[in-house]
């Protein structure tokens, strides 16, 4: 099937090493195209997932389709939902607490497909790991060199990718080693990163992160040497220092 990725675009600049000679993608915004959503997409379907006591959402943040269910992630209630295709629900994960087996808070979920296996992110650093069928399998505990960690995404059956806000936006961690691997996409040179994490899609089983600083990169995030696998160009409308210098300001100003 073919699939619509919608890409949102951040402020950001890589300061990672980038190999350039990728191809470039030029869009012209002034340019609206109709577009059909038939043209997207081969069928579409509306699944109404089943109303129960044991299933009502508060608020929907996300949603995994995988191996024929749905996995509904409800961020006020801090709780995960399961479906099946048809939207009969299948069981949820509501462990509020203190214990080995409980979380405070969850800031993101993930579906770990190489391992089978449904991740929590609590943000300051704890990942609770889940079977397909909602069965709590461990707690591990992150390192505490990063203060603070916002998404999760699993590169291989070992590595996970961490976004975060803080000074690097991406880290990697072995979970065999239990210990963090390499740190990218720093704010050493540029403090203006500090606006966002960024933004990260899946496809083909690659992880792409979408830098949209100046260069409007877009780095293959699960190759080792994290390559560009392409550029946007907005012509005139791209970013440039003086313009983003110019936002952040009128920004600051609005504040006061």
């Amino acid at each position: 099937m073919r699939k619509l990725y919608i890409l949102m675009f951040f402020l950001g600049i890589v300061s990672c090493n980038i190999k350039e000679g990728s191809s470039s993608i030029s869009v012209d915004l002034d340019q609206s195209d109709k577009v059909s959503i038939f043209d997207l997409a081969d069928s579409i379907s509306i699944v109404q997932f089943e109303t129960t006591n044991e299933s009502l959402f508060k608020y929907i943040s996300k949603v995994i389709p995988y191996k024929n269910r749905f996995y509904v992630f409800d961020k006020l209630s801090l709780t995960v939902f399961c479906f099946d295709s048809t939207g009969k629900f299948l069981f949820k994960i509501n462990k509020k607490g203190r214990g080995p087996e409980e979380y405070e808070y969850v800031e993101d979920i993930y579906i770990d497909n190489f391992n089978d296996q449904l991740l929590l992110l609590v943000p300051w650093g704890y990942v609770l790991i889940f079977d397909l069928e909602g069965n709590f399998i461990s707690k591990k505990k992150l390192p505490k060199e990063v203060l603070s960690y916002n998404e999760v995404f699993a590169v291989n059956r070992d590595t996970l990718l961490f976004l975060s806000s803080n000074e690097y936006r991406a880290i990697y961690y072995s979970r065999k080693n239990d210990s963090i691997i390499n740190k990218c996409l720093g704010v050493d040179e540029m403090p203006e990163i500090e606006l966002t994490k960024g933004s990260v899609y899946k496809y083909n089983d690659s992880l792409y992160f979408s830098s949209a600083g100046f260069d409007n990169n877009v780095l293959n995030m699960s190759h080792p040497k994290r390559r560009v696998a392409y550029n946007w160009d907005f012509g005139i409308n791209n970013f440039t220092k003086k313009r983003i210098r110019n936002g952040m300001e009128s920004k600051s100003k609005a504040r006061k």
